[in-house]
């Protein structure tokens, strides 16, 4: 079983082509909540990491920018 399996379960296996999918992995990564990552981007408000994530709406450039400074691989997520 590789490493990255082992990090995820199968509801996450399926959705993880997903950029709120990716998004959530490299947050696990990285041994943070979404509040966490939150609280340390100032120009980010919970609810639209949230919608981004759940896909509700799209992942700006904005956002990835803001996550990327948490130390989120972009290239993963995109």
């Amino acid at each position: 079983m590789s490493n990255f399996s082992v990090l995820v379960t199968h509801k996450q296996q399926i959705s993880v082509l997903s950029f709120g999918g990716r998004i959530r992995l490299e947050l696990k990564r990285l041994g943070m909540k979404q509040s966490d990552a939150i609280k340390m981007i100032e120009d980010v408000d919970y609810q639209a990491m949230r919608d981004a994530i759940t896909g509700r709406k799209r992942v700006t450039a904005n956002l990835l920018l803001a996550l990327s400074k948490v130390g989120v691989d972009v290239q993963f997520v995109v």
